[in-house]
């Protein structure tokens, strides 16, 4: 669902509309308040894929699509002042992780290339990288590839794309088949 506005100047009315369901070739929408049928701009569909998996000590692994763009992870707080994260950790699952915001992973698509991009939140507890000792400091970005551990708190997750593996349920095999990577003691 994206957000547009009425194409009829006197109204400007804020339409939610699911793009996936329009006609790609003349994707039309009618607005419910003044009946004006305006064109819509259909973003182009990337068919580059890209995953998260959580590959965690006593967690069932889970898999979270990351959109191209940023994508956040970290904990929902009760204080409605903290932003709510794309991937949200509970507090069961680990209490380590940043309230708010801990992290955020930037997918970018260039000509059919996928970089991501790692940066801390200032968080309490860190962010690490394969086992790294040393932790990223807030504004720090580390590119990421396909293979590759991320430690936030004490759960651990495995970027995967879709250059390596054809599908998510292909990606999350192939990380349970992998070891565990060390937990990095905070």
């Amino acid at each position: 669902m994206v957000n547009i506005r009425c194409g009829n100047p006197k109204c400007k009315k804020t339409l939610k509309v699911n793009v996936e369901a329009l006609d790609s070739k003349n994707p039309l929408v009618r607005c419910p308040a003044c009946k004006k049928v305006s064109k819509v701009k259909v973003p182009a569909k990337s068919k580059n894929k890209v995953w998260l998996i959580r590959h965690t000590e006593d967690l069932p692994t889970k898999t979270f699509d990351l959109k191209i763009g940023k994508n956040t992870i970290g904990r929902k707080a009760m204080d409605p002042s903290y932003s709510i994260p794309d991937i949200v950790i509970t507090k069961d699952e680990d209490q380590w992780i940043s309230r708010g915001i801990h992290c955020s992973l930037e997918v970018q698509i260039n000509n059919d290339e996928i970089s991501v991009i790692l940066s801390d939140n200032s968080s309490t507890n860190g962010t690490f990288i394969n086992e790294k000792v040393y932790r990223l400091n807030p504004g720090d970005e580390e590119y990421i590839e396909d293979g590759e551990t991320i430690q936030v708190g004490r759960t651990k997750f495995v970027l995967k794309t879709d250059h390596k593996v054809k599908s998510s349920q292909e990606a999350s095999t192939v990380v349970q088949n992998s070891r565990y990577s060390q937990t990095i003691i905070m």
